[in-house]
């Protein structure tokens, strides 16, 4: 508009990305309006020109994922030789629809620190900082219900693509969050849509957790980076112990968030320097995570060493009477005789002679370490946490490609993976170990979007992704090493492999599982692929 609030028609504008150069050009109608559409999140510089007037810029102007930002330009009369330079005075409020949304912009993912606590960082727990999104009794982001929603009732995108993952339908948090951390390094930019978004988004009974992956710019960045946590910075847990009086109960909770990364201009000597209509741009984030112990000490029932010897007065219910033990009706003649009763009655005392012992439970309890206190539950303490994580030890590498064809297309391409080292750290001792690690463990994310201008009235933008997640399953090595070698004996028909031993469970007792029956890891694995297209014109 001129300076009496009269419109100005066919004044140019010029949009121009402060980090890539990239410009886009419209013509303002008869009524002084003007629309940019298929604009990326960032940072942008406004210029208008029309004769008889100063030239107009308005600098500083963000634009975020989902959101329309509106800029009022008023020219003043004069030569297009004298310009007028403004900042800051663009508008966020969403006039054009109802939807409630909440972002995290660049500069707060880049600034804000993230707690590293037994997995890689991830910038969807910046989601629970938001309006509308609480995470119950925790501030796990995992647990995060978004306006009133369902825990895990939400969606996940990544650049424009759904996280949900294959036959398993796991998108939202539990993707995004708990399968594939993407660290601030990787990400620029966190949005949540809470009520009343448009149509294309779909798959939640919740919100819309998006995202928009990281590119480079006109100019060279790199970043060397590590988050390290050690016992030095912890108090001690409640349960924790050590041997001699005085000594320091902090537990080892050693982890390692490190890494690098680079972007800026793609320029190839002698092939490559981009040209008047094309331009290129690249991004690289490579993080590691390692981990060793924790911040918890864990503490286990298991069979106490009275209980080994038969002897189960120990045993008793909320009132402090005797839980009754009775034989078994297999129990052996030399059983029955040195108990003195039969199948289905009570053994005197609540003591087992050692004539009705197992020779398979005993082989089992051999390998049980040695309660840490007299108790019948809660009676092993760990001298040191277990890292518990399937990520315990793995590296993610990020690249992202963009090219710009003049001012009417852009491209851009994102890969993402993460490879997962073989976890065996186990509570019990390994051979009857519960835990089950997984080889293999990689995962992959790739995008493609395309977003070309038809005209000032006329976009489109087409998303094309992929992801997958492979995880193989199985026992721990030397359980799989026991069951071939025979040194622990097997149970017929418990074990539905030969490769593995059989896992003792015991029911409304609250005693540890011994052993394991998964089998070899990579005879269970599981993929979940999802391919999705979408095409949006506007």
């Amino acid at each position: 508009m001129d300076p009496s609030g009269a419109a100005v028609g066919d004044a140019e504008l010029t949009l121009t990305n402060k980090a890539t150069g990239f410009e886009m050009k419209v013509m303002s109608n008869e009524r002084g309006e003007y629309t940019f559409r298929n604009v990326t999140p960032g940072s942008y510089d406004l210029k208008v020109v029309k004769a008889g007037f100063q030239n107009y810029i308005q600098k500083g102007i963000v634009l975020t994922i989902n959101q329309s930002g509106h800029a009022d330009a008023t020219l003043k009369v004069g030569s297009t030789t004298e310009t007028v330079t403004v900042e800051g005075e663009n508008t966020l409020i969403n006039y054009d629809n109802g939807t409630l949304q909440g972002g995290i912009d660049p500069e707060t993912v880049k600034d804000l620190p993230l707690i590293v606590s037994g997995k890689p960082r991830s910038s969807a727990s910046f989601a629970v900082l938001l309006p509308g999104v609480s995470t119950g009794n925790s501030n796990e982001a995992f647990n995060a219900r978004i306006n009133g929603g369902l825990q895990s009732g939400d969606e996940a995108l990544l650049d424009g693509a759904t996280m949900q993952e294959g036959f398993m339908s796991q998108s939202g948090m539990v993707s995004i969050q708990g399968d594939f951390q993407m660290s601030p390094d990787m990400i620029q930019e966190v949005k949540v849509l809470t009520s009343d978004y448009a149509p294309e988004y779909g798959s939640s009974t919740s919100g819309q957790i998006t995202m928009v992956s990281k590119s480079g710019g006109n100019t060279y960045h790199g970043a060397l980076f590590e988050y390290a946590r050690n016992k030095s910075f912890n108090a001690a847990p409640w349960n924790a112990t050590c041997s001699t009086p005085g000594c320091d109960r902090r537990p080892p909770d050693v982890e390692h968030d490190f890494g690098a990364n680079i972007g800026g201009p793609v320029k190839i000597p002698f092939l490559y320097h981009g040209t008047s209509k094309h331009h290129s741009f690249f991004y690289f984030d490579w993080e590691a995570f390692h981990q060793a112990g924790g911040s918890n000490v864990p503490t286990l029932s298991i069979p106490s060493m009275l209980e080994r010897s038969g002897n189960f007065t120990d045993w008793k219910d909320k009132d402090g009477n005797l839980i009754p033990i009775y034989m078994p009706g297999n129990a052996s003649a030399s059983c029955r005789t040195a108990a003195g009763v039969g199948p289905g009655q009570q053994f005197p005392g609540s003591v087992i002679p050692s004539a009705c012992f197992s020779q398979t439970a005993l082989a089992y309890l051999s390998e049980m370490p040695t309660p840490t206190n007299l108790q019948p539950k809660n009676n092993y303490t760990l001298a040191k946490p277990v890292p518990d994580s399937l990520v315990s030890n793995s590296n993610v590498f990020m690249t992202r490609i963009d090219h710009n064809y003049g001012d009417k297309d852009h491209f851009y391409f994102f890969w993402w993976r993460q490879f997962t080292g073989y976890n065996t750290a186990t509570e019990l001792p390994p051979i009857i170990a519960t835990e089950e690690p997984t080889r293999p463990q990689n995962s992959p994310i790739a995008r493609f979007n395309w977003e070309h201008t038809f005209s000032s009235t006329l976009t489109n933008h087409m998303t094309l992704g992929y992801l997958n997640r492979n995880e193989g399953y199985g026992s721990e090595p030397e359980n799989l090493a026991a069951r071939k070698a025979g040194t622990l004996p097997v149970v017929n028909g418990a074990v539905s492999t030969a490769t593995s031993l059989p896992a003792f469970t015991f029911s409304d007792t609250g005693f540890n599982q011994i052993a394991d029956s998964a089998g070899v890891p990579g005879a269970n694995v599981t993929t979940r692929p999802t391919w999705d297209l979408n095409d949006t014109a506007n």
